[in-house]
């Protein structure tokens, strides 16, 4: 039974997942909506390549040009979760199931984090479980395409990993290794969102009147370990958004009651309501129940020492809050080296339901607690423990079922096509609708819906036509020409010098097997003496393979931690240092 008991939890959180992906999961080949194409072609592009190639996709040649798939921000071609999902499902039915992974390991992460920090009985743990992992905000990035978001599903694990690092550093390696994969799954929102959870907790944990000195340590070795294990995305993505930095707008807000309403109020809503974006960026539905329980969960947090569960609500209720004031957090925050290249300031309210959530299940244990304690009687407590329940699955019925309506959107086309013969661009029209596509086909276009600024040639040339030209063209011939994910080739016969030139655009990572690489009105060329040559080009991110070794490095240690820093362990080798 106890087997069955750590078991259990996965199970709930598949059944919960199941009934909010209904439609998308009976409907298994049907693409996704909003942004899950933009997804639907990156996932595309690394089946393709490993697939068709052989090769790890390094490199985009369907998007805006060809551009570099590395140091795109949002590539989850490094995760483990796109392995087992995307790669071995296909791409649609991959999402789907990337989806429903997340859900379960959020809903199991916060019941093991009520569990077993905040001492939560089932019922009140079930309760910050299922009313954060499913709530309006997790629905609409599965329902719109947010793929990356789905990573803020860890955060209750980071969060437990963290606060039980202060007595086992073992956990270090859990707190570094999520907030690595969080990374690895394109991350640019959680990754640094997560971090400020874990920041506002370390201020906490160092307030007086009771300090915990411990946490200075906690955070080094976290901080270090999570540097070294996050480098095989860190450092591309960076060099990647110095070249082409992304400026955004810091103007939206919302008021106090806007905030309110965004994390109540249901579906079906009017799609634009007076802000910037549409209402899918701003609703995180939790219900009225969990506002009106966490109010109470306030009181009991202040008698029992949790007011770091109140500091975290309200930081980032005024974070959700965006432009509301020159002072508030994140006019502040937006000034800062990464948070400059964010923007909707709404998506803070994953972390304000959070922690809301987290109050919510204190009111229940209390008042659980409260009701049972004068009695002795079994049905007299069993009783109030089923009307506990009974508020559990009305919560829990509340925020599946508008979840579920939120989720029901995938109606798109299956993706399918016939690869063309010969790779090539194609004209931008229709991109939208067919972009997810021409990995399959084997096609691609300077089209470039991307939140990268790329820089694009405008001298790529469209159509079935030679993807290798000479410049001059009177300078010899082009007899034969290739391309792979990140590779390209061609064989050329010059009578004079000449200069080959790629129907792509250039990035100074390239290399060539013959000749100087050289820009050529922002597409890659390669400079050539006379004679018979065959110019083999590949790709070659100028982070490898050192990002690949810190990130390597990173997890031995988080390994060596695991394995030889247990309290007990230590305490004993104290104690051998001290006896000799």
């Amino acid at each position: 039974m106890r087997r069955l008991s750590k078991l259990q939890p996965w199970l709930f959180g598949l059944a919960f997942g199941a009934i909010v992906l209904a439609q998308a999961l009976w409907e298994w080949e049907k693409a996704g909506w909003g942004d899950w194409g933009q997804f639907h072609h990156w996932w595309e592009v690394g089946r393709v390549a490993i697939l068709r190639w052989g090769e790890f996709p390094l490199w985009d040649p369907h998007h805006c040009g060809g551009v570099s798939m590395w140091g795109q921000p949002q590539s989850q071609h490094a995760a483990p979760t796109w392995w087992i999902t995307g790669l071995a499902f296909g791409t649609v039915p991959g999402h789907k199931l990337f989806i429903l992974l997340h859900g379960m390991i959020g809903f199991v992460g916060m019941y093991k984090l009520g569990r077993k920090l905040f001492g939560l009985r089932e019922v009140a743990a079930a309760l910050t479980a299922i009313t954060w992992a499913y709530s309006g905000f997790f629905a609409w990035r599965g329902a719109g395409g947010h793929s990356t978001f789905l990573a803020f599903h860890y955060l209750p694990l980071i969060y437990y990993c963290w606060r039980r690092t202060n007595e086992d550093l073992r956990y270090a390696g859990g707190v570094a290794g999520l907030m690595a994969l969080a990374l690895l799954e394109g991350g640019t929102y959680p990754f640094p969102y997560m971090f400020l959870v874990l920041l506002v907790d370390f201020v906490a944990q160092l307030a007086p009147p009771r300090p915990r000195w411990a946490v200075i340590r906690t955070g080094l070795v976290t901080g270090v370990l999570t540097l070294s294990m996050g480098a095989m995305r860190l450092w591309p993505v960076y060099l990647t958004m110095s070249r082409f930095p992304r400026n955004t707008a810091n103007e939206d807000s919302q008021r106090w009651d806007e905030v309110l309403h965004s994390i109540t109020a249901r579906a079906p809503h009017p799609w634009t309501w007076g802000h910037r974006w549409v209402w899918a960026e701003y609703s995180a539905h939790v219900g009225w129940g969990i506002v009106g329980l966490s109010l109470l969960g306030v009181l009991v947090a202040l008698r029992s020492g949790r007011r770091h569960l109140i500091l975290g609500a309200v930081v980032f209720f005024l974070c959700a809050m965006g432009n509301a004031g020159e002072y508030y957090p994140w006019p502040l925050l937006h000034e800062l080296p990464v948070f400059e290249n964010l923007h909707v300031p709404s998506r803070f309210h994953v972390l304000l339901t959070f922690y809301l959530c987290l109050l919510a299940g204190l009111a229940v244990e209390r008042g659980v607690a409260l009701l049972t304690k004068p009695t002795r009687r079994r049905w007299s407590r069993r009783a109030i423990l089923a009307v506990a329940w009974l508020g559990f699955l009305a919560s829990g019925a509340e925020v599946l079922s508008n979840s579920a309506v939120i989720a029901a959107r995938w109606d798109g086309m299956a993706i399918t096509g016939v690869p063309e013969d010969n790779f090539h661009l194609v004209s931008p029209a229709g991109y939208l609708e067919q972009y997810m596509t021409y990995p399959l086909r084997n096609v691609g276009t300077r089209a470039c819906y991307d939140p990268v600024p790329w820089e694009i040639s405008r001298y790529l040339w469209e159509g079935d036509l030679p993807q290798a030209r000479l410049t001059p063209p009177n300078a010899g011939e082009v007899p034969a020409w290739g391309r792979t994910n990140h590779t390209v080739y061609a064989e050329v016969r010059l009578d004079a010098p000449a200069r080959v030139v790629f129907n792509q655009n250039f990035d100074p990572d390239w290399r060539a097997s013959v000749g100087e690489v050289v820009e050529d009105a922002g597409r890659l060329a390669v400079d050539l003496p006379a004679g018979e040559h065959r110019v083999d080009a590949w790709f070659a991110p100028a982070d490898l393979p050192w990002s690949l070794l810190a990130s390597a490095g990173g997890a031995l240690v988080a390994i060596l931690l695991a394995l030889f820093a247990g309290p007990l362990r230590l305490r004993r080798l104290s104690a051998r240092r001290r006896g000799a």
